[in-house]
């Protein structure tokens, strides 16, 4: 999470709203208030998750399942950490789409999942654990790990206002950045 926090490009989003959307208690978005001291993080996740957990002056906590409308419009980045790959590409388009009636022009839809590998990119040991963990999500979830093509093209399909950035892979998990234009 470090590397998110130091290396992403804030730009303006530093002194504006972060919407961290399935967060659970927040870690994250906690962290990232800590780091830079003029954003404000609204933390979403169900009601049951998130009751009882006091929200402060720069963090504030929303019940809300994104499977329903965005609540919060207008923030310049949505985060989404290890969310998508648990579903299947019907339901993340959902999600996605879900997303739109709150988007700005120039809001990031930031996310923080696994992107598999290309082919022959990786030792085989690294290889054969991400194909294995896509094996296992197939049959427990019905959803997939997808690689870098099937997440530009996911997001395509959701709405082609979302411009693919790109990705950016580290030991632990990937970084993928999309802008609305």
């Amino acid at each position: 999470m470090q590397f998110i926090i130091e290396n992403f490009d804030w730009g303006h989003a530093a002194k504006s709203t972060l919407v961290d959307i399935g967060s659970g208690k927040g870690g994250i978005a906690i962290q990232i208030a800590n780091f830079l001291l003029r954003i404000s993080c609204v933390i979403q996740d169900l009601p049951e998750v998130i009751l009882g957990v006091d929200s402060g002056e720069r963090v504030r906590f929303i019940a809300h399942d994104f499977f329903q409308e965005q609540l919060v419009k207008d923030a310049d980045i949505y985060f989404l950490r290890r969310i998508l790959h648990d579903w299947s590409d019907k339901y993340i388009t959902k999600i996605l789409q879900n997303l739109i009636p709150a988007l700005k022009k120039g809001s990031r839809v930031l996310i923080s999942d696994m992107c598999l590998p290309e082919p022959c990119s990786q030792s085989l040991y690294k290889q054969r654990y991400a194909r294995s963990y896509d094996l296992n999500i197939k049959g427990i979830q019905n959803a997939k790990e997808r690689d870098a093509r099937d997440w530009a093209e996911l997001f395509k399909t959701a709405d082609s206002r979302f411009k693919f950035q790109g990705v950016e892979t580290l030991i632990s998990f990937t970084l993928l950045i999309i802008n609305i234009l």
